[in-house]
Formats: C-alpha cells, sequence, structure tokens
C-alpha cells in the first residue's frame, strides 16, 4: 500500500481510488491486472513502433547508398545497390519493456498464488514475442519520449517492477520477498506514501503540498554547529493555513520512568520547535498546525490520537494503521489533515 501510494503512478494520476479500493485483491495481482489491461488496450490501437538501421542490397535507392559494398560485391551489374537506411520496427525499447515486466509479472504472480492473473501475462507476453518482439535481457527503461498511449502502460509496468511484494511475518515489521527494508527505509517509504496522497487529493482543492523543505533558525549569523530543520511534509491550504507533518515508523509511545505511557519527548520538542522557530517570519506561522503520524503495525496503536494546544499551535499525534484497508489509511490520513473538505473522491482518471 505504502508503494503505491509512494509511486510517480499513482500521484500522476494513472491509479484512481476506485480501481485500487474496489478490487478486493492483494497487490501484487491488482498491479499485475492493470498492467495486462494497459497492454491489452495497446494492442486494440496498436503497439508503438520504432525504427532500425537497416544495411540491405535492394533494386532501389533507399536511405543512404553504401558506395563500398556496392562496388565491392558488383551489385549494379544485377541490378541491386548496397542502401542504409531506418525501417519501421514493432521491436522498440516501449514493447520490450512491457514484455519484460509481462513476464516478470507472471513468475512473481505464480509465487503468490495468483495462477489466473499469471497466466494472463504469460499469454501477453507471448503474444508480443509472435509479433516479434524479442526477450529482453535487462529492464531497461525507454530512454526516449513516450507517445500518450504508452505513458499508463509503462509507469504500470515500472511500478510493477519496482514492488517489493510483501511476505507473513511474525514480528511488527514486514518483510519482503525482493528486498529487505531497514526502519530508515520504511519510515522514508511511509513518508512518500503520506505526500503522494496529499498531493493527489488536496492539490485539486487548491492546497499546495511540499516535501523536504528546509526551516531557517530565527538568528543572526548562525554558527555552523546548530542543527538544520528539515520539513518532511508541509501543506498550505487556500486559506494559509499552513500545517507540518512529520512522519515516524515507530510506536506513538513510549514508558517513562514509573511504567507509564509518554508520548516521545523527542517528538514533542522537534514539533515545537518547528511551529515557534518560524513565528517571527510570518502571521501564518502563529496558528500554524503540527501533526506527528505514526505508521502502526501489529500492535502499534493503531487508533491513538491525541490532540491539544502547544503554545496556542494545535497539534495531533495520532498512529496509521498499515494493515487497515487503502480506504481506511486514505480516509484517516486525510481527516487529520483537512476535516473540513467532504469528499477526497477524485475520479477523473479511471483505470479502464
Amino acid at each position: 500500500m505504502l508503494q503505491l501510494y509512494a509511486s510517480q503512478t499513482f500521484i500522476d494520476g494513472h491509479i484512481s481510488n476506485s480501481s485500487v479500493e474496489e478490487a478486493g485483491v492483494e497487490l501484487p495481482e491488482l498491479i499485475g491486472t492493470m498492467l495486462c489491461d494497459a497492454v491489452e488496450r495497446r494492442f486494440r490501437r496498436e503497439l508503438s513502433i520504432g525504427f532500425t538501421l537497416t544495411e540491405r542490397n535492394i533494386t532501389r535507392v533507399r536511405g543512404r547508398i553504401n558506395m563500398y559494398e556496392t562496388a565491392r560485391h558488383q551489385l549494379l551489374e544485377k541490378g541491386l545497390i548496397a542502401c542504409e537506411f531506418n525501417e519501421l520496427t514493432i521491436n522498440s525499447e516501449v514493447n520490450r519493456f512491457l514484455r519484460y515486466a509481462l513476464e516478470y509479472a507472471g513468475h512473481i504472480l505464480s509465487n503468490v498464488g495468483s495462477g489466473d492473473a499469471a497466466h494472463r501475462c504469460k499469454i501477453l507476453g507471448q503474444r508480443l514475442a509472435q509479433m516479434g518482439v524479442p526477450e529482453p535481457k535487462t529492464a531497461a527503461f525507454p530512454r526516449a519520449r513516450l507517445s500518450p498511449a504508452d505513458k499508463k502502460p509503462v509507469a504500470v509496468a515500472k511500478l510493477l517492477l519496482e514492488l517489493a511484494v510483501p511476505t507473513r511475518g511474525n514480528d511488527a515489521l514486514p518483510r519482503f520477498s525482493r528486498k529487505h527494508f531497514t526502519q530508515d527505509e520504511l519510515r522514508k517509504l511511509f513518508e512518500k506514501a503520506l505526500f503522494g496522497l496529499f498531493h493527489y487529493h488536496l492539490s485539486p482543492f487548491g492546497w499546495k503540498v511540499s516535501s523536504g523543505k528546509r526551516l531557517n533558525w530565527n538568528v543572526q549569523q548562525a554558527p555552523s554547529y546548530l542543527p538544520s530543520m528539515q520539513t518532511d511534509i508541509i501543506l498550505r491550504s487556500p486559506e494559509g493555513e499552513i500545517t507540518v507533518i512529520d512522519a515516524k515508523f515507530t510506536h506513538l509511545f513510549t514508558e517513562n520512568r514509573v511504567g507509564n505511557e509518554s508520548i516521545k519527548s523527542s517528538h514533542l520538542y522537534q514539533l515545537y520547535a518547528y511551529l515557534r522557530s518560524q513565528e517571527p517570519f510570518s502571521e501564518e506561522w502563529e496558528t500554524a498546525q503540527g501533526i506527528m503520524l505514526y505508521a502502526s503495525t501489529g500492535q502499534n496503536q493503531a487508533d491513538e490520537a491525541l490532540s491539544f494546544f502547544l503554545d496556542g499551535h494545535p497539534v495531533t499525534f495520532a498512529g496509521i494503521g498499515l494493515e487497515t484497508s487503502i480506504r481506511e489509511f486514505r480516509e484517516k490520513a486525510l481527516m487529520l489533515v483537512a476535516p473540513n473538505i467532504g469528499s477526497f473522491q477524485k475520479e477523473s482518471h479511471e483505470i479502464a
């Protein structure tokens, strides 16, 4: 789910909420099915073609004449001439990339028990082979500019190739078959997923969504050893209201010295510094709110949310469960940052 929301494929609108939420299947099968649908649509509209440099002895001039080969083999006496020219071919970078993705999808879907979807991917891969698309050795992303019709299938294929398929584990952190994610990598993935979700849903309503923005301290001639402040996500509503969001892939609470649950002091200080340090620079920051979002797995307080005022700034510490449905994840994240917007369904980009 995090990989989906963090992907450029979702941010660009190639995948809609309804196609994800109503599918009722695991993510690898969902993306594989989307790839098959997109490739079949390209079959109906004719696949993209490319050019290949061809050398051939022909009866009339085409392209550039190879004088040396023509004279060497005395081709003129035979009514022929050696030429080098560009010839249309279906063996293009895009089609090779799609075939590689289809064959890879067939392999991973077989491993996760999605036999029907795997068979469909393999059939489409074989169809490309029969049409003259050779088996690619690597997943080389197309370098040439993509046609409008190729953008969606290529984007979905790229997402599928980057997808790490989760496997069941007994601990709180999930394990992945393609790659082992460290705690820091999972946090960055969670942060990027939140950015993609907010950008996709809030931008059409006039919100500005930025990530990785650095904040300045209100000091003169700041010493070099003063730590920098880099935020995860900053939202600015159409009315100019500012929300600073920091993503954490850890537990919301920790135990204090007497054994009671408590918010981690370092997280509270971090949010406090973000909000108060910017007040001298702009009046908008005097009422800015701060949100700490925690990725919750297993027993990690998925439904906990604490809201209070900190020196006049509304702040929230909340957990979002990663084991909930995609719809529930989206609705809770958006409700925390923009509860006054009635509907977040954005269906201008359909999968069909």
